[in-house]
Order: structure tokens, then C-alpha cells, then sequence
């Protein structure tokens, strides 16, 4: 039974690696996540898709959350904003 728990903790050493590597992976993954899908959203809605950066300013997300929520959308007053 000892030699199983010696080789267990032996064996995870080796995890942190493997952790590294999803933490990195998922650090580099995390802005194209929540970026790509705001900027289709804002394209959508007639606004320009480089307003998806304001997510990451904190504070600034928020309040633009909030202007688009209820601001009149361009699409639905017939004209693109530009």
C-alpha cells in the first residue's frame, strides 16, 4: 500500500506541467471566447465590431453594457451606424 502512495505523489510532479500548459492554453483561448461572439452580436445590431474590445476596460464594459441594452438599435431605425 506504501509503495502505491509513493508512487502516486512521485507521479504528480508531473501534473503541474500538464497544468501549466491548460492554464496557458486557456489564458491565450479566453479573449477570442468572449470576443468573437460580442463582435458578431454588435455587427449584428448595426455597430462597428471593434466596440467588442471594451469588454476587457473594466467599468467601460459595464456601462456599455448598459447604453446597449437600451439604446435605439440602427438596425431597427433603417440606417447603419458607421
Amino acid at each position: 500500500m506504501r509503495s502505491i502512495l509513493v508512487v502516486l505523489l512521485a507521479s504528480l510532479g508531473n501534473t503541474m506541467e500538464l497544468h501549466d500548459i491548460w492554464k496557458w492554453s486557456l489564458m491565450l483561448a479566453w479573449p477570442l471566447l468572449v470576443v468573437l461572439p460580442v463582435w458578431r452580436i454588435l455587427k449584428r445590431t448595426g455597430y462597428h465590431g471593434i466596440l467588442a474590445l471594451l469588454v476587457f476596460v473594466p467599468f467601460v464594459n459595464i456601462l456599455c453594457l448598459w447604453l446597449f441594452a437600451f439604446a435605439a438599435w440602427p438596425k431597427e431605425a433603417g440606417g447603419d451606424r458607421v
